[in-house]
């Protein structure tokens, strides 16, 4: 006897049935309970064709989307490029009257390779973005993958004075995700942080789960943190608040996170801000800038 698994009256399989090992013959109820179990096999059945049209049709907005970004990345390259070329094209067209004299010589050694160093690191940047591929998950501790980057950052650490304040224990629940490509979100906010620390100060690391669905990560420095207008830029590419930045690290930052289902936010104030709600001090507490990384605490993909 055979039993077919039919949905929406189309053939979807066969369950066949052969002899009991009793050697009895099967009964009416034997067949309505395997009718039964049939019918729950063809709603699993079409869940699995679903899931996966799903995973596919995730694919290709991830890839469009990436595509998308990566035309808006190389426009924006562009623009972002012209600066040092223009720069580098000037002194190439003056070294043929001017190479001979020591303040033009010296201006030269100076500038050119800086203005080169520079052309390098955005294309590098750039480079790095535009291969990063789609997230191969696995479940990974998020805490292990902070202590290495503070353990890679140690020396920075030390050298411009920044001390770590851990507000997380050893009971973190793993998530779903991508080992290599969180640590490059950790690293790009960690050197973040430092970076707006020359002088010293305190970076707070802190891990909470949020309602039992979201593993909250923090950032909290003591910089000088962002003004309140070009907060909305942030994670823009190319966008930077620093003389010597690419801009990019917190927009692969921002991607990364959202191809794990997640979001990263900021908040922050300036010392111009402070000085203008409080005149009566410069430093007041809680000025610098938090970054807020949340990620799923259940493989989403599987919802």
């Amino acid at each position: 006897k055979a039993i077919p698994l039919l949905r929406n009256g189309e053939l979807m399989g066969l369950i066949i049935l052969g002899n009991k090992l009793s050697g009895d013959i099967f009964t009416y109820q034997d067949i309505e309970t395997l009718e039964t179990l049939a019918s729950e096999a063809d709603i699993a059945i079409e869940n699995a064709m679903l899931y996966e049209k799903i995973m596919d049709m995730q694919h290709d907005i991830y890839q469009a989307d990436k595509l998308s970004t990566l035309g808006t990345m190389a426009s924006e390259l562009v623009h972002e490029i012209k600066n040092p070329l223009t720069s580098i094209s000037t002194f190439v067209q003056l070294i043929v009257y001017d190479f001979e004299n020591k303040e033009f010589q010296e201006k030269f050694s100076k500038i050119v390779p800086k203005e080169i160093d520079r052309l390098t690191n955005i294309l590098q940047r750039f480079s790095e973005s535009a291969k990063a591929s789609e997230p191969i998950f696995s479940q990974v501790d998020i805490s292990e993958i902070i202590e290495d980057v503070l353990l890679l950052k140690g020396g920075d650490f030390s050298r411009i004075g920044v001390n770590i304040d851990r507000r997380y224990n050893g009971n973190i629940p793993n998530i779903n995700g991508d080992e290599g490509q969180l640590k490059q979100v950790v690293m790009n906010l960690i050197i973040n942080a430092l970076e707006s620390m020359p002088n010293g100060g305190n970076l707070s690391v802190s891990i909470q789960t949020d309602d039992d669905k979201w593993l909250k990560v923090s950032f909290k420095d003591t910089g000088d943190g962002i003004p309140e207008e070009k907060i909305p830029d942030i994670f823009k590419s190319f966008f930077t608040t620093k003389a010597s930045g690419t801009g990019l690290g917190l927009a692969i930052s921002a991607r990364i996170v959202r191809a794990h289902y997640g979001e990263i936010t900021v908040e922050s104030s300036s010392v111009e801000t402070h000085r203008h709600k409080d005149t009566k001090s410069e430093m007041d507490e809680g000025q610098g800038t938090t970054f807020i990384v949340k990620l799923p605490l259940k493989d989403i993909r599987m919802s």
